[in-house]
């Protein structure tokens, strides 16, 4: 074993590498000047006259308990990984808390910047007063052998300052504590999926809650303050990797929560509807359904009051299981997607005070029929695109439709260096004919999809082609065009005015985004039909 001595403390290596395995420190010294990486978590030495650490610029890593240094106030270090402070904080992209070291009893730890506290950085710890922000991680044994676990269970919780340290699965309820700051985070190991029932006071209380956890089945907000209907809904909508949240309730002089669903108290408006759902009948006196009041749960089938006048935007988006509708008497308008996704919803007779369906309300739907009302004036953008209808019977009443809003699309369109699945999504929510060169176009309604082109010969093989079927293109969208060495072909030989470009630095869902929006407007500028 290699030993080596420096300012008064002495490193043992088991090789020539920079990291010890092994430190003495002479007694006395109230400074210790750490020159070299220390791999020491599981010793039980002890140097109690070291009340500061000084870290050399070359130091990397060190790995000790805080039982070695119990008096340590102070880390100065010249260290990029080790920022001076009053505990031992590593900096590898964000801050981990490694050690306290000798916290007294009153002292508050005070760690704004830290993202991360590692395994026993307060074991030994004999304050229970933490100040952090969210959100913050925590590893399985982060609070093990600290004061903030000899606490008593208070409501079934065990809290490190913002921070969930242990949960009684015992206790019938347990209610998180009504503090200014809401929970910012939980000890690695908790479970709320064995909670029998959780209370919070605020709805950011499980905003930081690791995707791969467990929710409880079910959890009630008490307030007194008004909610963002967003807050309301994450709850109530709330789906992880391993389950849902099945019963969501607010206690409030807002709100009230019947049978799963929560309305604004005078029952004027519906909220928010439980995951868990089955056959929904909304009360006589609600008027609105807001924006995404039953987003993504497992309602089969639902009636609505005559009283009912505004059906929001993806009031409904994405209900797989939905296959029943009874609109009621009273609805004027139906918004935004409202039904986007509801692939089990074949039959829909619309109520007759309808007179606007708005762009995407029945897009990717199951619909096999659907009985407009004579007194409908406008359809619009895809509101019945990307369905199983086959034909559609229009009223008289129409003002304005705009295509197109059923699986009818007219334009043959180019899109080039484009990834193929998004390409297929496009071609598919537009009713458009995938395929791989201009000189297969063979009708209306076509996409080609060209990949990026650098070899002479495509260049040149799409170059003729698209002089042959200069007529037949509508559009031609080049994704990338700044990156692209081929653009300046594939401009010279787009018609005028058809050539679109997109940024290539966009993520595949950004520019399927992009691509919507754009084809879009193309087909609600060329197709707008006035009656």
């Amino acid at each position: 074993m290699r030993k080596e001595e420096k300012c008064g403390v002495t490193y043992y290596f088991e090789s020539d590498q920079m990291t010890c395995c092994d430190m003495d420190i002479k007694p006395g010294m109230t400074t210790a000047k750490i020159g070299y990486n220390i791999n020491m978590p599981n010793t039980d030495k002890v140097f109690p006259d070291v009340e500061e650490l000084v870290i050399a610029r070359n130091v990397w890593d060190i790995s000790v308990p805080n039982s070695m240094f119990p008096n340590v106030k102070n880390i100065n270090s010249s260290s990029p990984v080790f920022p001076t402070s009053r505990y031992l904080i590593s900096h590898t992209g964000v801050h981990h808390l490694l050690n306290v070291f000798g916290v007294e009893k009153n002292e508050c730890v005070y760690i704004p910047y830290v993202c991360e506290i590692s395994d026993y950085a307060f074991a030994g710890c004999k304050s229970t007063n933490l100040f952090v922000r969210r959100p913050i991680a925590c590893q399985e044994n982060a609070f093990t052998d600290s004061a903030f676990l000899e606490q008593p269970f208070v409501n079934g919780v065990k809290m490190a300052g913002s921070i969930v340290a242990a949960i009684d699965y015992d206790a019938d309820e347990v209610i998180f504590p009504d503090e200014e700051e809401p929970v910012s985070g939980f000890a690695y190991g908790i479970d709320l999926g064995k909670v029998k029932k959780l209370v919070i006071h605020d709805t950011a209380s499980l905003s930081y809650l690791d995707m791969d956890k467990n929710l409880p089945k079910n959890v009630e907000l008490v307030t007194d303050k008004m909610q963002e209907r967003y807050n309301i809904q994450y709850l109530a909508h709330s789906e992880r990797n391993n389950g849902v949240i099945e019963n969501f309730s607010v206690t409030s002089p807002h709100y009230r929560t019947v049978n799963g669903i929560i309305y604004t108290a005078n029952m004027r408006t519906v909220i928010a509807g439980n995951m868990i759902l089955n056959d929904v009948v909304i009360p006589e006196g609600v008027e609105e359904l807001i924006e995404g009041a039953f987003e993504n749960t497992s309602i089969k089938s639902v009636k609505m009051p005559d009283s009912l006048k505004i059906l929001g935007s993806e009031a409904f988006h994405q209900c797989l299981e939905l296959h029943s509708v009874d609109f009621g008497n009273g609805i004027t308008v139906i918004e935004e997607g409202a039904f986007y996704g509801c692939m089990k919803l074949e039959h829909v007779e619309l109520p007759p005070q309808l007179i606007s369906i708005q762009s995407s309300a029945f897009q990717d739907t199951g619909l096999k029929n659907i009985k407009l009302n004579n007194g409908l004036k406008e359809i619009g953008l895809s509101a019945l695109s990307a369905c199983g209808l086959k034909e559609i019977v229009m009223p008289t009443s129409l003002k304005s439709v705009t295509a197109p809003f059923f699986k009818t699309a007219t334009m043959n369109i180019v899109l080039y260096g484009v990834p193929a699945a998004t390409a297929g999504r496009i071609a598919d929510r537009y009713g458009l004919k995938l395929i791989n060169s201009p000189d297969k176009f063979d009708a209306s309604g076509t996409m080609v999809l060209v990949p990026s082109i650098s070899a002479p010969r495509y260049l040149l093989a799409f170059y003729n082609a698209m002089l042959r079927h200069e007529d037949d293109v509508d559009a031609v969208v080049v994704c990338g065009a700044g990156s692209c060495e081929a653009v300046s072909t594939v401009r010279y030989c787009t018609p005028q005015g058809k050539f679109f470009t997109l940024n290539g630095d966009l993520d595949e869902e950004e520019l399927e985004s992009e691509l919507c929006q754009l084809f879009d407007s193309l087909f609600a500028e060329g197709n707008q039909i006035n009656l």
